[in-house]
């Protein structure tokens, strides 16, 4: 990284929230929704370091459109983590006690 654009991204550090959005407006063209500083300063370093060396090549566009694609995205969340890798549909939290009776007053033996 060269010193000018290195002693820019160095002085987002300095930079209020305020002066953040300011300067994303400056280097993207569009207003930022996020007055999330870490997230600003990130994005405008990544910016501005892109616009003094070059963005992606057109190859590594393509290579991360292809990976894009091919990836098996999760659009919700497992409904119970804990018992996503286990064959029961039952809870940890609904799984009666060893010993305990069942609602037909039957004793229930735990699995070992």
């Amino acid at each position: 990284m060269e010193a000018k654009t290195y002693q820019k991204v160095q002085g987002l550090t300095r930079m209020t929230v305020g002066e953040l959005r300011d300067k994303y407006l400056e280097v993207f063209g569009e207003e930022t929704r996020s007055y999330h500083r870490e997230f600003l300063c990130k994005r405008i370093a990544w910016r501005i370091q892109a616009l003094a060396e070059g963005d992606l090549s057109e190859r590594a566009r393509r290579r991360a459109e292809e990976l894009a694609n091919d990836a098996d995205l999760r659009t919700r969340a497992p409904r119970d983590p804990v018992a996503s890798g286990s064959s029961s549909s039952v809870s940890p939290m609904e799984r009666p006690e060893a010993g305990a009776a069942n609602p037909k007053g039957e004793k229930n033996e735990q699995k070992q």
